[in-house]
């Protein structure tokens, strides 16, 4: 599947969309920071929320918890480093990797064992305030679409 992600915006609020291939909303993530705790809360059209990202604090990296329909899902931690960003990716399914251009989003998210799970792209559409994903129908759609606003959020903020 083929969705549309606004770019993050840093502030202390904002509400990010994701559009499916037809242009309509499918999910909307609510970016919150209150005291420095920032928290994510992906939400379907219905307005059922999915899954839950918060920073973990206190924490010289930059850390995050993903809880989604109330389980435990997965880590995602922004490590020092001078030149590139250096994010880890610890899920439930196992280990993700990044291979790309993460400064640019044209990257893909692979597995250990190399299979790609999704590939994002910048040049997938023409607005700049946006960016595409392709994800394959074997993996959670929504864990890697809020993987992918938290990895904006980080390298933003």
């Amino acid at each position: 599947m083929i969705y549309i992600i606004e770019k993050h915006l840093p502030s202390s609020y904002n509400v990010i969309d994701i559009y499916d291939e037809s242009g309509e909303v499918y999910y909307t993530i609510d970016s919150q920071m209150l005291l420095g705790q920032r928290k994510l809360v992906l939400s379907d059209i219905d307005g059922q929320n999915i899954a839950v990202a918060t920073r973990i604090l206190p924490s010289i990296e930059s850390k995050y918890q993903i809880d989604i329909e109330g389980s435990h899902s997965a880590n995602i931690i922004q490590r020092f480093s001078f030149f590139e960003p250096d994010i880890q990716i610890d899920t439930e399914y196992g280990k993700l990797y990044i291979e790309g251009d993460i400064l640019n989003f044209d990257f893909s998210f692979v597995t250990s064992e190399g299979e790609e799970i999704a590939n994002v792209k910048q040049d997938l559409i023409e607005d700049e305030t946006m960016y595409g994903v392709m994800i394959s129908d074997l993996y959670d759609e929504e864990l890697v679409l809020i993987l992918l606003v938290i990895i904006d959020v980080m390298l933003n903020e």
